[in-house]
């Protein structure tokens, strides 16, 4: 077991990932939210050919199952 305690969505405190086996957990610390912002502008349409990725994707990624409190997953 690995865990690895991280700001994972930004809201200014630590969440934890961790591991058991193969599989891999993500708790997030609700005591602090996220301040949302929302944007009054219209987006700024573009064609999907002029989107270049900067890297490549995973291959052959696998989901294992899934459920509300975690996703298992292989590449």
């Amino acid at each position: 077991t690995k865990f690895v305690f991280f700001d994972a969505d930004s809201d200014s405190d630590e969440d934890i990932i961790f591991t058991i086996n193969k599989d891999i957990f993500i708790k997030f610390n609700k005591q602090k939210t996220e301040t949302k912002k929302y944007i009054k502008r219209t987006p700024k349409v573009v064609s999907l050919k002029n989107l270049k990725p900067s890297l490549e994707s995973i291959n052959d990624l696998t989901k294992q199952g899934d459920n509300d409190q975690s996703i298992n997953f292989d590449f």
